[in-house]
């Protein structure tokens, strides 16, 4: 065992406690997910249709795509039948969302009420 490997071990494990899954089911219906997800992996989990190709590739940059601005913490979005609300901004990067699938049809890419 080396100097660093005990440095390593803690470091490694404080790095590992600070991440949180990139995606978290909570229903069949409601996701939450980090901002650097992509939208693939939402479309999936959500049986969606995001879309996935333009300038974006996560949620967090359709989400701004859409807003056309930087959002904050608890601003929602519609997009078809998905409800996007930003649960968490670090700065001017989007890190937590929470996405819900609707069963009304609001009008596309319309902000809903926080």
């Amino acid at each position: 065992m080396t100097t660093e490997d005990p440095l390593k071990e803690i470091v490694g494990d404080l790095i590992d406690a600070e991440e949180e899954d990139p995606i978290t089911v909570l229903d069949e219906t409601s996701v939450i997910a980090r901002g650097d997800v992509n939208i693939e992996v939402i479309n999936d989990a959500l049986d969606t249709d995001l879309p996935e190709e333009g300038e974006f590739e996560t949620i967090a940059g359709f989400v701004f795509n859409r807003a056309g601005r930087l959002v904050e913490a608890g601003e929602s979005f519609s997009h078809r039948n998905l409800n996007i609300r930003v649960e968490r901004v670090d700065t001017n990067r989007i890190k937590r969302l929470q996405i819900t699938e609707r069963h009304d049809e609001p009008s596309i890419n319309q902000p809903v009420e926080s």
